[in-house]
């Protein structure tokens, strides 16, 4: 092959190599560079901290400490008081709340030392939810508070003035909670917080609701009785309505804004579009009713289970529970008809219903009593037991008889 007759110059032969090896190079992807020490412990904390959605707290713990000696090593002190904090948080888990509250308070101080008041909010919030409530969760809510204000923290602002909130509204300072949780959802409604409005706007229903009732009841009931033209029944419905409206934006229904009532979720029933405070005590008699008819069925199942046998004092206890039960079935079924009827205009139930509801309440309590007088016990015993069944015997005179034979009952359930 003959000699290639002519040669590049020096300087175009050289850029030409460049241009090659570079064209080569890029064919090749560059490699990232290794972590650094702070991205790897960061890791090592979330890996950890992962740990609890498998149960296994106690290695993640352990992880932690470790992690804690580790951040301290490499001098990244604000990741070791991190590892504290999230140790405290499997440690709340476990329910070991005493050496839960000491990682806290112990992170909560490296952060002070260190002016991270993104990380004193945190902490200090934390140990609110360790309280549960009181005047020492309300002190370290406020302390979060002032934390979260300083540091323009929103997100975290709009948590911690809901639960101080809470905690205000559980002392009966009414005015002082209202105003957290208005704040609360303002702040949600900003940031687009839908599941915050929802909570916020669902708390104030609940504390109109309360309000409006004259405070907090002595003990779980039907609902009181409330001015449907008072200040505070409109805008608790205003309030759950609002409820509802951010409940809708993530998919949830009005019973998921009844159930953030907890155990004042019958208050729901005159709070809910369209209905009253007297329908509210109807349905909760009409609930109440199927409640008891499944004590009742395992109080028979109990019953039936027992054999000659069985031991004396075991036959009589399942006795006195069936009739106490029916008691409270007889109970239920008269305060249903009677606030069906107190609710005014009949749409639903009908007049029919009521009519049921009051017949077979004489029927459950007129063939009780007289199982109860055969073996020589008075219906006025079972009368007595609370308040609510303080009025059977006036209104069904004759269980005190001892007639031949019980009346069947046939009232559909």
């Amino acid at each position: 092959m003959p000699a290639f007759p002519h040669r590049l110059p020096r300087r175009v032969a050289a850029s030409l190599i460049s241009v090659l090896v570079n064209a080569a190079c890029a064919t090749t992807p560059p490699q990232p560079p290794p972590p650094t020490a702070r991205e790897t412990l960061t890791r090592r904390i979330d890996e950890a901290v992962a740990l609890r959605t498998q149960g296994r707290q106690e290695e993640g713990i352990q992880q932690l400490s470790r992690i804690r000696f580790d951040a301290y090593e490499a001098n990244e002190p604000a990741l070791a008081a991190l590892a504290l904090h999230r140790k405290g948080d499997l440690l709340h888990d476990l329910g070991r709340d005493v050496p839960a509250g000491q990682a806290y308070v112990a992170a909560l101080v490296e952060y002070e030392v260190r002016g991270d008041l993104m990380m004193i909010g945190r902490a200090a919030h934390d140990l609110g939810v360790l309280e549960g409530g009181g005047r020492e969760a309300e002190r370290w809510y406020r302390r979060a508070r002032e934390a979260r204000l300083e540091a323009g923290d929103k997100a975290g602002l709009r948590v911690t003035d809901n639960n101080l909130a809470i905690t205000l509204f559980y002392q009966s300072r009414f005015d002082e909670a209202e105003a957290l949780y208005l704040e609360s959802a303002g702040i949600a409604e900003e940031i687009g917080d839908h599941l915050g409005a929802f909570k916020a706007h669902g708390n104030l229903a609940l504390l109109h609701a309360i309000v409006a009732e004259g405070g907090f009841p002595s003990e779980q009931g039907p609902v009181p009785k409330v001015d449907p033209t008072s200040g505070h029944v409109k805008q608790g419905r205003e309030h759950f309505a609002k409820a509802i409206a951010a409940g809708a934006r993530m998919g949830k229904a009005e019973e998921d804004a009844c159930a953030q009532l907890g155990r004042y979720d019958n208050r729901c029933e005159w709070l809910s579009p369209g209905s009253t405070p007297e329908k509210g005590v109807a349905r909760f008699y009409v609930r109440l009713i199927s409640e008891v008819e499944v004590m009742l069925d395992e109080a028979r199942d109990e019953r039936e289970a027992l054999d000659e046998e069985s031991e004396p004092e075991q036959v009589t206890e399942a006795e006195d529970t069936l009739l106490v039960t029916e008691t409270l079935l007889a109970a239920a079924l008269t305060r249903a008809a009677d606030a069906l009827r107190a609710a005014g205009p009949v749409d639903e139930p009908s007049t029919r219903d009521i009519e049921q509801y009051e017949q077979r309440a004489r029927t459950v309590f007129t063939n009780m009593a007289r199982r109860l007088t055969e073996t020589g016990g008075t219906a006025s015993e079972l009368c007595g037991l609370y308040a609510s069944t303080s009025d059977l015997c006036s209104r069904y005179p004759m269980a005190d008889e001892k007639p031949r034979k019980a009346i069947p009952d046939k009232s559909p359930k």
